[in-house]
């Protein structure tokens, strides 16, 4: 899909809490210089790569859907440092 926007992320929400599959997911790349990428799976686990530091991975664990919401939200808004905060780095 392109052009994602938070609607897109409500709807993508609601999907993956009703999904049979237990490993359900879904991410959202925005490319700008190159790809960043913020992964969700539906145990709320979160995994991210950002264009500044390519060979690093961020991951994080979720309490709630609306956080996870907020975070898309910034990520699609480009607020790469606020994502960040929400997350730690792993070498």
């Amino acid at each position: 899909m392109d052009n994602v926007t938070t609607a897109d992320i409500r709807t993508a929400i609601e999907e993956i809490q009703t999904m049979d599959d237990e490993h359900g997911v879904f991410w959202v790349g925005l490319i700008k210089a190159d790809e960043n990428v913020l992964e969700v799976h539906k145990d709320l686990s979160l995994f991210a790569k950002f264009e500044d530091q390519p060979d690093r991975e961020y991951k994080g664990q979720g309490k709630e859907w609306k956080e996870i919401e907020v975070l898309f939200d910034n990520f699609l808004h480009d607020r790469m440092e606020i994502v960040k905060k929400g997350l730690s780095m792993v070498e």
